[in-house]
Protein backbone atom coordinates (compact mmCIF):
# COMPACT_ATOMS: atom_id res chain seq x y z
CA UNK A 1 0.00 0.00 0.00
CA UNK A 2 3.00 2.38 1.05
CA UNK A 3 4.64 1.99 -1.89
CA UNK A 4 1.37 2.74 -4.15
CA UNK A 5 0.87 5.76 -2.49
CA UNK A 6 4.60 6.56 -3.20
CA UNK A 7 4.27 6.03 -6.29
CA UNK A 8 1.31 8.18 -6.82
CA UNK A 9 3.00 10.89 -5.09
CA UNK A 10 5.75 10.54 -7.34
CA UNK A 11 4.20 10.15 -10.48
CA UNK A 12 2.28 13.64 -9.29
CA UNK A 13 5.28 15.58 -8.60
CA UNK A 14 6.46 14.56 -11.98
CA UNK A 15 3.52 16.02 -13.84
CA UNK A 16 3.50 19.27 -11.52
CA UNK A 17 7.53 19.53 -12.45
CA UNK A 18 6.99 19.14 -16.11
CA UNK A 19 4.02 21.46 -16.70
CA UNK A 20 6.22 24.33 -14.66
CA UNK A 21 8.83 23.57 -16.62
CA UNK A 22 7.13 24.58 -20.09
CA UNK A 23 8.34 26.65 -22.54
CA UNK A 24 9.72 30.24 -21.66
CA UNK A 25 7.41 32.86 -22.99
CA UNK A 26 8.26 34.43 -25.76
CA UNK A 27 10.94 37.41 -26.15
CA UNK A 28 9.29 40.41 -27.87
CA UNK A 29 11.67 41.17 -30.43
CA UNK A 30 10.87 44.36 -31.04
CA UNK A 31 12.50 47.43 -28.91
CA UNK A 32 10.61 48.28 -25.81
CA UNK A 33 9.88 51.85 -25.30
CA UNK A 34 8.84 54.18 -22.52
CA UNK A 35 6.72 56.58 -23.61
CA UNK A 36 8.36 60.35 -23.92
CA UNK A 37 5.79 63.00 -23.79
CA UNK A 38 2.10 63.82 -25.61
CA UNK A 39 0.74 66.41 -27.50
CA UNK A 40 -3.37 66.42 -28.09
CA UNK A 41 -4.25 69.11 -30.86
CA UNK A 42 -7.76 68.37 -31.48
CA UNK A 43 -9.69 68.69 -34.61
CA UNK A 44 -6.76 70.31 -36.96
CA UNK A 45 -8.85 70.31 -40.17
CA UNK A 46 -12.03 70.32 -39.43
CA UNK A 47 -13.02 66.15 -40.32
CA UNK A 48 -14.34 64.96 -36.69
CA UNK A 49 -11.26 63.36 -35.95
CA UNK A 50 -8.32 64.37 -33.14
CA UNK A 51 -4.78 64.92 -33.24
CA UNK A 52 -2.44 63.21 -30.92
CA UNK A 53 1.05 63.64 -31.36
CA UNK A 54 2.91 60.76 -29.27
CA UNK A 55 6.89 60.44 -28.54
CA UNK A 56 8.38 56.89 -27.64
CA UNK A 57 11.89 56.46 -26.66
CA UNK A 58 13.66 53.18 -26.44
CA UNK A 59 14.49 52.27 -22.71
CA UNK A 60 18.48 52.75 -23.18
CA UNK A 61 18.20 55.73 -24.74
CA UNK A 62 20.34 58.99 -23.77
CA UNK A 63 20.62 61.96 -25.96
CA UNK A 64 23.24 64.75 -24.19
CA UNK A 65 26.07 66.72 -25.89
CA UNK A 66 28.37 64.08 -25.31
CA UNK A 67 26.62 60.73 -25.63
CA UNK A 68 23.65 59.34 -27.51
CA UNK A 69 22.46 56.09 -27.75
CA UNK A 70 19.13 54.36 -28.48
CA UNK A 71 16.44 55.39 -30.64
CA UNK A 72 13.37 57.70 -30.19
CA UNK A 73 10.03 57.05 -32.45
CA UNK A 74 7.34 59.85 -33.43
CA UNK A 75 3.77 58.68 -33.95
CA UNK A 76 1.38 61.67 -35.68
CA UNK A 77 -2.25 59.83 -35.05
CA UNK A 78 -5.79 60.70 -35.65
CA UNK A 79 -8.26 59.16 -33.10
CA UNK A 80 -12.18 58.92 -33.70
CA UNK A 81 -12.61 60.14 -30.30
CA UNK A 82 -10.83 62.08 -27.36
CA UNK A 83 -12.44 61.10 -24.73
CA UNK A 84 -10.27 61.72 -21.12
CA UNK A 85 -7.76 63.59 -23.72
CA UNK A 86 -6.87 60.20 -24.71
CA UNK A 87 -6.81 58.61 -28.31
CA UNK A 88 -9.76 55.79 -28.76
CA UNK A 89 -8.40 51.67 -28.92
CA UNK A 90 -8.08 50.29 -32.79
CA UNK A 91 -5.74 49.58 -35.26
CA UNK A 92 -4.27 53.04 -36.85
CA UNK A 93 -2.56 52.62 -40.70
CA UNK A 94 -0.37 54.32 -41.84
CA UNK A 95 -1.76 56.98 -44.98
CA UNK A 96 0.57 58.88 -47.46
CA UNK A 97 -1.45 61.93 -47.14
CA UNK A 98 -2.50 65.02 -44.34
CA UNK A 99 -5.71 64.16 -44.16
CA UNK A 100 -6.10 63.29 -40.41
CA UNK A 101 -9.06 60.79 -40.99
CA UNK A 102 -9.78 58.96 -37.73
CA UNK A 103 -8.12 55.72 -37.60
CA UNK A 104 -4.97 56.79 -39.35
CA UNK A 105 -1.03 57.49 -38.75
CA UNK A 106 0.34 60.52 -40.91
CA UNK A 107 3.34 59.70 -42.51
CA UNK A 108 6.70 61.16 -42.86
CA UNK A 109 7.72 64.16 -44.98
CA UNK A 110 11.07 65.66 -44.68
CA UNK A 111 10.19 69.57 -44.64
CA UNK A 112 7.34 68.93 -41.58
CA UNK A 113 9.72 67.54 -39.04
CA UNK A 114 10.70 70.35 -37.20
CA UNK A 115 7.35 71.79 -36.78
CA UNK A 116 6.71 67.74 -35.16
CA UNK A 117 4.37 66.91 -38.17
CA UNK A 118 4.02 63.13 -39.45
CA UNK A 119 5.53 60.11 -38.42
CA UNK A 120 9.39 60.05 -38.14
CA UNK A 121 12.22 58.05 -35.91
CA UNK A 122 15.68 58.12 -35.14
CA UNK A 123 18.01 55.53 -34.33
CA UNK A 124 21.55 57.04 -32.74
CA UNK A 125 23.18 53.42 -32.58
CA UNK A 126 22.95 52.93 -36.34
CA UNK A 127 22.89 57.13 -37.16
CA UNK A 128 19.72 55.79 -39.47
CA UNK A 129 16.40 58.68 -39.57
CA UNK A 130 13.51 56.97 -40.47
CA UNK A 131 9.90 58.39 -42.03
CA UNK A 132 7.18 56.27 -41.93
CA UNK A 133 5.30 55.33 -44.66
CA UNK A 134 3.14 52.07 -43.87
CA UNK A 135 2.50 49.70 -41.44
CA UNK A 136 -0.25 49.77 -38.28
CA UNK A 137 -0.09 50.87 -35.26
CA UNK A 138 -2.71 49.17 -32.26
CA UNK A 139 -3.36 50.43 -28.96
CA UNK A 140 -5.20 48.37 -26.22
CA UNK A 141 -6.27 49.38 -23.05
CA UNK A 142 -6.73 47.03 -19.61
CA UNK A 143 -7.98 49.59 -17.08
CA UNK A 144 -5.56 52.49 -16.96
CA UNK A 145 -2.52 50.76 -19.10
CA UNK A 146 -2.47 50.91 -22.18
CA UNK A 147 -0.22 48.45 -25.08
CA UNK A 148 0.57 50.31 -27.89
CA UNK A 149 2.50 47.97 -30.76
CA UNK A 150 3.89 49.05 -33.87
CA UNK A 151 4.89 47.17 -37.16
CA UNK A 152 5.83 50.37 -39.25
CA UNK A 153 8.06 50.73 -42.22
CA UNK A 154 10.58 53.55 -43.17
CA UNK A 155 10.79 52.28 -47.21
CA UNK A 156 11.53 48.61 -46.49
CA UNK A 157 13.16 48.83 -43.16
CA UNK A 158 10.60 47.31 -40.77
CA UNK A 159 10.35 49.27 -37.18
CA UNK A 160 8.93 47.34 -34.17
CA UNK A 161 8.24 48.82 -31.01
CA UNK A 162 5.87 48.61 -27.78
CA UNK A 163 4.96 50.42 -25.29
CA UNK A 164 3.20 49.74 -22.25
CA UNK A 165 1.67 51.95 -19.23
CA UNK A 166 0.11 55.39 -19.13
CA UNK A 167 -0.42 57.78 -21.72
CA UNK A 168 -0.46 62.19 -21.12
CA UNK A 169 -1.04 64.61 -23.01
CA UNK A 170 -0.53 68.16 -23.14
CA UNK A 171 -3.71 69.93 -24.45
CA UNK A 172 -2.23 72.32 -27.26
CA UNK A 173 -6.08 72.57 -29.12
CA UNK A 174 -5.74 76.26 -28.75
CA UNK A 175 -2.59 76.73 -29.46
CA UNK A 176 -0.26 79.00 -32.39
CA UNK A 177 1.11 75.75 -32.84
CA UNK A 178 -2.42 73.91 -33.74
CA UNK A 179 -3.02 76.20 -36.16
CA UNK A 180 0.25 76.55 -37.62
CA UNK A 181 -0.02 73.08 -38.41
CA UNK A 182 -3.52 73.10 -39.36
CA UNK A 183 -2.31 75.46 -42.43
CA UNK A 184 0.75 73.75 -43.11
CA UNK A 185 0.44 72.70 -46.85
CA UNK A 186 2.12 69.20 -46.86
CA UNK A 187 5.14 68.34 -49.32
CA UNK A 188 5.82 65.21 -50.58
CA UNK A 189 9.82 65.01 -50.48
CA UNK A 190 11.42 62.34 -48.74
CA UNK A 191 14.66 63.02 -47.61
CA UNK A 192 16.61 60.37 -45.66
CA UNK A 193 19.18 62.51 -45.17
CA UNK A 194 17.57 65.68 -44.23
CA UNK A 195 15.74 63.28 -41.76
CA UNK A 196 19.10 62.33 -39.91
CA UNK A 197 19.99 66.20 -40.34
CA UNK A 198 16.91 67.53 -38.60
CA UNK A 199 16.18 64.91 -35.64
CA UNK A 200 20.35 63.87 -34.73
CA UNK A 201 20.74 67.55 -33.60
Amino acid sequence: MKKVILSALFVCAAIIGFTSCGKDPDVYDGVETNFAGGEYFGDLVGTGSYNFVMRFESKNYTADSVVRTGAYYVLDLSSANNKNLLPSEGTYQVVKNFNYAAGTITYGVAEHLEEGMGSYGYSADANLGYLFDAGTVTITKTGDTYTIDAEIYSGTTLVKFRYVGALLFQNKSESMVSANRAMRAPYNVENLNQVVTLISK
